[in-house]
C-alpha cells in the first residue's frame, strides 16, 4: 500500500458512487473535522488507476470546500487479496 497526496481531479468516480449523495450529517461531520484540524480525517482508498474504492463522503467534501490536494491510499489486488484472506480466516 502505498500512500501520498494527489490532485482531486485526478481521481475516477465510479458511476455507481455519482448516482448517489452522501448523507449530510455525514458531510458535515468531515467538513468540521477538516475546519478543527485543517486536515481530512482518513483517507480516499483507490486502486492502482486511481478509482475510488472507499472514501467518497470525503471526496465529496473536499470537492464542496474546494480542497483539491486530497489524501490517498492506493491498494493494489495483491493487498485486497490479503485483506479478504485475513477477514476469513479471523475468529
Amino acid at each position: 500500500m502505498e500512500r501520498k497526496t494527489v490532485k482531486l481531479w485526478d481521481l475516477q468516480v465510479p458511476t455507481k458512487m455519482l448516482r448517489t449523495r452522501p448523507k449530510l450529517y455525514k458531510m458535515m461531520g468531515m467538513k468540521a473535522y477538516y475546519k478543527e484540524y485543517g486536515h481530512f480525517y482518513g483517507e480516499i482508498i483507490v486502486d492502482t488507476n486511481y478509482k475510488i474504492l472507499d472514501g467518497y463522503v470525503l471526496y465529496c467534501a473536499a470537492k464542496e470546500m474546494r480542497k483539491y490536494d486530497v489524501p490517498i491510499k492506493i491498494v493494489t489486488k495483491k493487498d485486497r487479496i490479503k485483506h479478504l484472506i485475513r477477514r476469513t480466516f479471523k475468529k
